[in-house]
């Protein structure tokens, strides 16, 4: 327990701090008399030995937030460090233990209007008493409900609308800033623009300038707010390069070096730059950047411990030739090389050692548009590999569904059993449901990956070419 630095007696808390002092309540009486304060001529409590009296407020008025540097400022706490603004004293508060989820947090306290006498954080009261006020869209305890039973604070209940002190549009009364969302937002956007070009050279200081009045007219301002943080990455791309080449990319450049997913992610900055003629987009080159890198993506999925490994590594070397003489393009070279890699993956999945015939049935009953593209793989795996696989015309691999060869009351109540069980799988509901909704038989093929056939939002199974609906 602290102190009284006077007296040395132990309190639970200090009436007053005074000079990095603390005082009980006992030598705060004796030590603070009441004066007229020299500022503002009010009779406040006083420290005796002050030559010239000022009170604690006036004080406070000229010393600045220790948090935030306000100067002008409603105070909200004063700590053993300095007086701390209303908006900052939430960041002082001790945190406690929330009785219903256990988290520690600042925001716990008792609710004792609404009858809760343990302490609860705001997220948990919110999800019980909290409600979204239907004027302001704030989160408050519920004080009138409308005849449709919607909830009204009451601060929009009892208070009249108040005008925005930027645009004067009026505002709910429930609404916590003076200035309309409108507003805030654009005096965000330009906060954070005038942060962030501290960081950049010059030149893309005044485009990434540019970019945030195209962001504030093409976009809502509060869209425009938002994304202007995480464009900034971009920008600091740019204000890199420019340093060190003293010219803007090429848009070749520009992708492969801020990496095709970052691209991906940033389009409106892509757009923005081929809107202002600073990188120009190139369309054709755009595609091809991006099939090449989905080479390289897909490249990753197979590990190289892997048995499969150097059957996907010859076939990637064979497309990759091929494309830098010319024999094929990106597009071409991604299409083939993806079919090879999800071919192979699915034998990954069931640890074989060797693509065999089982696998190209499994692999056709779920890709049947792939059968032309899965031939060239094929192909090359009986060329350079030496592996025995039948052509693809051969009748080994013609699909057709069977039928069951279980009746259909024999199947109605081993589903009906399924069903009231409770207690079963999607793969075994699919397979009683086939046999039974429409007399079909799982493939055998597929018996050992059943887990991989799945059911749509439509509830629509596909198997080859034929598409079967299961009801829920």
């Amino acid at each position: 327990m602290p102190q009284c630095d006077q007296c040395g007696r132990e309190v639970e808390k200090y009436k007053r701090r005074h000079n990095n002092e603390g005082f009980c309540a006992t030598c705060y009486a004796r030590t603070f008399k009441k004066r007229t304060c020299s500022i503002c001529g009010e009779i406040k409590k006083i420290h005796k030995n002050d030559v010239i009296p000022v009170c604690n407020t006036c004080k406070k008025k000229n010393t600045p937030c220790i948090r935030c540097n306000a100067t002008d400022y409603q105070p909200g706490k004063i700590t053993e460090h300095g007086p701390v603004c209303k908006a900052c004293a939430k960041h002082y508060r001790p945190r406690l233990r929330c009785h219903i989820c256990g988290s520690d947090a600042r925001s716990v306290s008792r609710r004792l209007i609404f009858g809760i006498d343990k302490p609860i954080c705001n997220k948990c009261f919110n999800k019980s008493y909290g409600f979204k006020c239907i004027r302001c869209h704030t989160t408050y305890a519920p004080f009138f409900f409308t005849l449709d039973k919607k909830p009204v604070c009451k601060h929009c209940t009892t208070k009249p609308d108040k005008a925005c002190n930027v645009c004067g549009k009026h505002m709910p009364a429930g609404f916590k800033n003076n200035t309309c969302s409108t507003c805030a937002s654009k005096s965000r956007l330009r906060k954070r623009l005038s942060i962030s070009q501290k960081a950049l050279c010059h030149e893309v200081a005044e485009i990434f300038a540019n970019y945030g009045l195209w962001m504030e007219k093409t976009r809502a301002p509060d869209i425009a707010a938002r994304k202007i943080v995480s464009s900034f990455e971009v920008f600091k791309f740019l204000s890199d390069w420019y340093e060190k080449h003293e010219a803007m990319p090429t848009y070749a450049e520009y992708a492969t070096s801020l990496t095709v997913a970052k691209t991906r992610q940033h389009l409106t900055v892509t757009y923005f730059l081929d809107e202002s003629g600073l990188i120009p987009l190139d369309h054709e080159r755009k595609c091809e950047i991006g099939n090449l890198d989905c080479i390289d993506r897909a490249f990753n999925r197979i590990p190289a411990s892997s048995p499969l490994f150097k059957y996907m590594d010859s076939y990637h070397k064979l497309i990759m030739t091929k494309y830098e003489t010319g024999k094929n393009t990106a597009h071409t070279a991604r299409l083939s090389f993806g079919t090879a890699v999800n071919f192979l993956a699915l034998g990954e999945y069931q640890n074989k050692s060797q693509p065999d015939v089982e696998l190209i049935r499994q692999y056709l009953w779920f890709h049947t548009g792939q059968r032309a593209s899965l031939w060239g793989f094929i192909t090359h795996l009986r060329k350079h590999h030496k592996v025995e696989l039948p052509s693809l015309d051969n009748k080994v691999y013609e699909l057709a569904l069977d039928r069951p060869h279980e009746s259909t009351e024999r199947t109605k109540q081993k589903l009906i059993a399924l069903l009231r069980s409770g207690e079963f799988s999607q793969e075994d509901y699919i397979e009683l449901g086939l046999a039974y909704f429409h007399r079909v038989r799982m493939p055998k093929e597929l018996n050992g990956i059943r887990e991989l056939v799945s059911v749509n939002e439509q509830r629509e199974v596909k198997l080859y070419k034929d598409i079967f609906y299961l009801p829920p």
